[in-house]
Order: structure tokens, then C-alpha cells, then sequence
């Protein structure tokens, strides 16, 4: 059954300053689904008014967690300076499905490698480091402990960063 074919989803009255104040929170920053929810659920609002006001905001397409995954990851990976591992360890503790979160990895890393981004990481952190104008100062040993940790703890691949600080 496609989604055209679910009747609407009602509000009721009782329901209206949830889904007013739900509406506040999402027009400041995307959310996933539960997070809206335990969000609305530490104010005075019952679990069943929770489930009607998420599945009205979903209707409405205002809560998609494939686009909350997308539009997370995209900033983590881009401007945060944070890996892939790193990335999805955020969005499954933000309870984001598998799904959402590989459909968003593959969409984003298809437009920009994944070594391109640590080396950008890197670069923020500890200044210019290029594999030919730096090359003396990666061979020093505990720089290369200090890059290799960094990059670990961002959610980079032992893969990429063996490929970068060598």
C-alpha cells in the first residue's frame, strides 16, 4: 500500500500546541523522528498525542529521517571536519535507520573522496599537511601517533589514514 493511499493523519484539538511547538522546533534545524519525539515527550504531552503529531509532521514531509541523515551527515563531513564511522556512530545513536544513514554515505562520498576529506580534517587541525611539502615533518614518529589518533577519533578509516601520513 503506497502512502497516497493512508488516510490523513487527524489532529485533534488537544493535539494543536504540540504540533504548533513541534513546527517551531523544525523550522529552526531538521530533527530525526525520534528525537522529535523525545523531545516533545519531556514536555506535558502523552505518548499517543507524540505519535499523532510525528506521524502529521511526516505527512507533511517537515520530519524525513533520509533527509535529516543527509542534511547531518552532509555538514559533519564537509565542514566538520568528521569521517564516515564517526558520522554514522551519530546518526545511530540519534536512532536513524541503517538504511538512511547508507543511502546518505554513499550519495555524499559519491561527490568527494574520503581522502580529500581527512586531509581537509588535517589540514584544519594541525596546519598544512601535503604529502610532497610536508613529507619531513610526517616521517617524525610522534606526529604521525598525533595525526593517526586525530583521524581515528573523527571516524576515518585505518585504510585512509595509512594512506595519508605515510
Amino acid at each position: 500500500m503506497d502512502a497516497e493511499a493512508l488516510p490523513p493523519v487527524l489532529l485533534q484539538e488537544a493535539d494543536r500546541p504540540a504540533y504548533e511547538q513541534a513546527i517551531r522546533w523544525l523550522a529552526r534545524r531538521p530533527y530525526s523522528v525520534w528525537e522529535l519525539q523525545q523531545r516533545l515527550l519531556q514536555g506535558a504531552v502523552s505518548q499517543e498525542q507524540c505519535q499523532r503529531v510525528c506521524a502529521r509532521c511526516q505527512e507533511l514531509g517537515y520530519l524525513d529521517d533520509a533527509a535529516f541523515a543527509l542534511s547531518r551527515a552532509r555538514y559533519r563531513l564537509h565542514h566538520g571536519g568528521y569521517g564516515p564511522r564517526w558520522v554514522t556512530a551519530e546518526l545511530r545513536a540519534l536512532h536513524v535507520g541503517a538504511e538512511e544513514i547508507r543511502c546518505a554515505l554513499t550519495e555524499l562520498l559519491a561527490e568527494e573522496d574520503v581522502l580529500a576529506l581527512a586531509r581537509k580534517a588535517l589540514h584544519k587541525r594541525f596546519g598544512a599537511v601535503d604529502n610532497g611539502a610536508s613529507a619531513e615533518n610526517m616521517r617524525d614518529r610522534q606526529q604521525k601517533k598525533r595525526h593517526y589518533a586525530f583521524l581515528a577519533r573523527r571516524g576515518f578509516d585505518d585504510e585512509v589514514i595509512w594512506q595519508l601520513i605515510r
